[in-house]
């Protein structure tokens, strides 16, 4: 990337670069971003994150990059639908082998539960699953 180039840069969809990059199965652009600083947390107007992106549009290669860089597998958007709802059942293997590999995901509900943070019914609900 240019030095000096703003990888967080917003289209009038809110969606940085990475969101882009992600939904379109840029995998090179992805992680050159990712390298190079861009943030998977970061939310686009509906509240997705490049996560959804990746899960949506079955983007296997960048999932555990995006994981290993922070991005939350069971972050809602705004409609309460986290990245896993998002991908195709043909393809739900697949994103499960990815998610139990070498790099571990970062669960929100996981944190809240090491920290010893009051859960909610969905909470406890959502932890039962796992």
């Amino acid at each position: 990337m240019k030095s000096g180039s703003e990888i967080s840069i917003r289209n009038m969809n809110n969606q940085t670069p990475l969101h882009v990059a992600c939904g379109n199965r840029q995998t090179k652009i992805a992680k050159t971003l990712l390298k190079s600083g861009a943030d998977p947390t970061l939310k686009d107007q509906n509240g997705n994150t490049a996560l959804h992106f990746a899960c949506q549009y079955n983007h296997t290669h960048i999932l555990q990059n995006l994981i290993a860089k922070g991005a939350k597998i069971d972050e809602p958007n705004n409609d309460h639908i986290i990245p896993m709802q998002l991908v195709h059942p043909r393809y739900q293997a697949t994103f499960k082998t990815y998610l139990v590999s070498d790099t571990k995901p970062k669960s929100n509900l996981q944190e809240k539960k090491k920290e010893g943070r009051k859960l909610g019914v969905k909470d406890i609900f959502a932890l039962s699953k796992e």
